[in-house]
């Protein structure tokens, strides 16, 4: 029996412990909110992708120019030579890519088919987390391949491809030979949870893929090739007069409050041929701080990534002109991204070696396995 002496004791130490107890609540109440003030003030400094009719009205009701007075016939598409489409990329079926995947086949027996919701229990988000991989499936209802898991996806499926990004672009961790003798052990195991017996084929040992992962790191590298000009001002432009002259250009102002001279009548390269930003922060163009004369920036940047180009030498020599031009409009110089002189035949070396090295290893212009890679 304890002693009253002894429930003092223990009262003050439940008193001292709901004190600590109380504090911790409040500091944490504290840092939650000030986790949600924080994101909610760097969200609001985020670059926002809208539909071109919300940009468009969001310029107009603050009466800035919209369209050039005249057509200058430096933007002109035409002279850009398209290439071939590549063999399969117009059909209306999504299977894995050997070149840039470790690919394994999974054949159930005959007249076994997945339903999604079951699949879907299997290959949960644990499973997603392992490495990037994406599952392509046979649906025989239409006789196609596609997405094995995707919102419009049929409900029941059969064979499979397993493909194992061996170059993911946001993804930095190594893939090693145990990471890979793991994942296909690891799929062994879940598939057995289907209680059918299934054909696991590998289309490569481990050690293959992990030797082609090293060489695509690579070359992830290598071919990220970006070409950059840049118009540096004698003190600042002008709001409005490098918003005019941008506009008088042919750029569309839109996607990341950025101007760009857009790529949408082609199915081959990048949405845009060329982007313009400045490194003047926010780094882009708020409508807004032109209209109130509020954005004067340092500079006006002009690129574009080669590898993702349909025509890289020819939206080069555009993009010299379309510089030339806001040169002669805004005066300036002429610099490169470390602000030296810019040098064009060095910049134009640089992309006839980098096509030369995308063809030799088996990469096309602005299309295919490129546009994952890079």
């Amino acid at each position: 029996m304890l002693s009253c002496g002894n429930n003092l004791t223990v009262q003050n130490d439940i008193n001292v412990f709901m004190k600590y107890l109380i504090i911790a609540i409040l500091i944490l109440i504290i840092a939650v909110v000030s986790v949600i003030a924080y994101k909610k003030k760097e969200s609001e400094k985020k670059i926002v992708f809208v539909p071109s009719s919300v940009s468009d009205a969001r310029v107009s009701n603050l009466n800035l120019k919209q369209a050039p007075d005249i057509e200058l016939g430096i933007l002109d598409s035409k002279k850009i030579k398209f290439p071939s489409k590549l063999k399969g990329t117009g059909d209306d079926n999504y299977r894995s890519n050997p070149q840039l995947e470790w690919i394994i086949d999974i054949v159930p027996p005959q007249g076994f088919y997945f339903k999604k919701d079951q699949f879907l229990m299997v290959f949960d988000y644990e499973w997603r987390k392992i490495v990037e991989s994406e599952f392509y499936a046979y649906f025989p209802s239409t006789k196609r391949w596609s997405f094995a898991i995707s919102a419009d996806s049929q409900e029941y499926f059969d064979s499979l491809e397993l493909a194992v990004n061996l170059a993911p672009v946001l993804e930095e961790k190594e893939i090693t030979v145990e990471v890979l003798k793991s994942y296909l052990a690891e799929l062994n195991k879940r598939l057995a949870f289907f209680d059918a017996k299934m054909t696991v084929t590998p289309r490569e040992s481990p050690e293959s893929a992990v030797k082609r992962s090293k060489s695509l790191r690579q070359l992830q590298n290598d071919l990220n090739l970006e070409i950059i000009i840049v118009l540096q001002a004698d003190s600042k432009f002008n709001s409005k007069d490098f918003w005019n002259t941008l506009v008088d250009l042919g750029l569309k102002w839109g996607d990341g409050d950025l101007f760009h001279w857009l790529n949408d009548e082609h199915e081959i390269g990048g949405d845009n041929f060329f982007s313009v930003w400045t490194s003047t922060d926010p780094g882009y163009f708020l409508p807004e701080d032109i209209a109130a004369e509020q954005m004067q920036p340092k500079d006006i940047i002009f690129g574009f990534s080669v590898p993702r180009s349909a025509d890289p030498v020819a939206v080069y020599e555009i993009m010299l002109q379309a510089v030339g031009y806001c040169q002669t409009k805004l005066g300036g110089k002429i610099v490169d991204e470390n602000g030296l002189p810019f040098d064009k035949e060095r910049y134009k070396k640089q992309i006839d070696e980098l096509i030369k090295k995308m063809s030799e290893n088996g990469f096309s212009q602005g299309q295919g396995a490129i546009l994952r890679l890079i």
